[in-house]
């Protein structure tokens, strides 16, 4: 019933009389619902004050959306950030198996595994320990001779020999896995069979060597790129890392845009490096950094981790600064 155009008050309340009508009564219940409403919902309360007060409502909870919303994306976020911490960048990419499958095929021979045979003396005795090895590839044969390029960093200068396994050769580790220990030669004997490498060639300012070895096994040989790789250059890893399986081909590509200092100590010293996303570790050190025309763009000489030990990137010394120390090597044999 309505009352000079308003809307009598249906609440049975002494104080709710006295207004006389509701929009009177919304006045004075800016707090709350007067209890008509909340008692009884469906109380006949359509005011032009209540309207006013449920679009305030819907105003307010619409102006949390943004919020929200913003809310959910930082926490997507934090997420993403903590599988990339503990998973690495990897986790976000897929490989090129058809470019893995041409390495294999045409390639994967070129990579030789270093072990180097390191002797100390004691009072009586001279004991040997042999190490667990690291990557090289093949890049040149002249009269029988097979010429490696190598990093630096990875091989002894002093009281070691360096011995040559090719890819499809078992390290002393890797037959008594299969065969038992009992029975075997030992590792002085087991490793007696393999050529030991000569070094050719050093430079620091490359952290790359140059070995060479004499066989009657074949090796593949790969020529090194005559210019350097380019920014998303996709590339090929081939190495030997101790925490994965031998001749392990990861593809990538070239993350950084121009060579980078290799950011250790060594580095403030040496040539820059490139930087790409083909995985590698411990062990890789040495290894190819191939093109797909089954080119070497570069060497492997280390990478980066995050904080769970988790791969980042890949450092390689590019080709234009391998053809450097070469014609480097070339120059130093003229002139002896």
């Amino acid at each position: 019933m309505l009352e000079n155009g308003l809307e009598k008050c249906t609440c049975p309340k002494t104080k709710c009389k006295r207004h006389g009508n509701c929009v009177e009564c919304f006045k004075r219940h800016t707090k709350s619902l007067p209890r008509c409403k909340r008692v009884n919902k469906s109380a006949p309360i359509s005011t032009e004050s209540n309207m006013r007060k449920g679009n305030s409502n819907s105003d307010k909870k619409t102006k949390h959306i943004p919020l929200i919303i913003v809310c959910a994306a930082l926490s997507v976020s934090a997420v993403l950030v903590v599988i990339y911490a503990m998973f690495g960048f990897n986790i976000f990419k897929s490989e090129d198996l058809d470019f893995i499958e041409a390495v294999n095929s045409r390639a994967i021979s070129a990579n030789v595994l270093f072990i180097e045979a390191t002797e100390t003396a004691g009072e009586s005795s001279v004991s040997t320990s042999y190490s667990a090895g690291h990557s090289g590839v093949v890049f040149k044969k002249e009269n029988g001779r097979y010429y490696v390029l190598t990093a630096l960093h990875a091989i002894g200068l002093e009281n070691t020999r360096i011995l040559v396994l090719r890819y499809d050769q078992q390290t002393f580790n890797e037959y008594v896995a299969e065969y038992g220990y009992e029975g075997s030669p030992g590792f002085t004997g087991y490793y007696a069979q393999f050529p030991e490498a000569v070094i050719e060639h050093y430079d620091e300012a490359y952290d790359l060597a140059i070995l060479s070895f004499i066989s009657e096994l074949d090796f593949t040989v790969l020529a090194v790129a005559s210019e350097a790789p380019k920014h998303n250059d996709s590339v090929a890893a081939i190495g030997n890392p101790h925490n994965s399986d031998r001749n392990t081909v990861t593809t990538g590509r070239i993350t950084s845009r121009n060579p980078v200092p290799f950011g250790d100590e060594a580095g403030k010293s040496q040539n820059n490096v490139v930087k790409h996303s083909a995985e590698t570790s411990m062990g890789s050190s040495g290894g190819a950094l191939l093109n797909k025309d089954m080119e070497i763009v570069g060497i492997n000489l280390g990478g980066s981790e995050n904080i769970f030990r988790r791969f980042v990137s890949g450092n390689a010394m590019p080709s234009d600064r391998i053809i450097d120390f070469l014609e480097e090597w070339t120059a130093k044999n003229e002139t002896d």
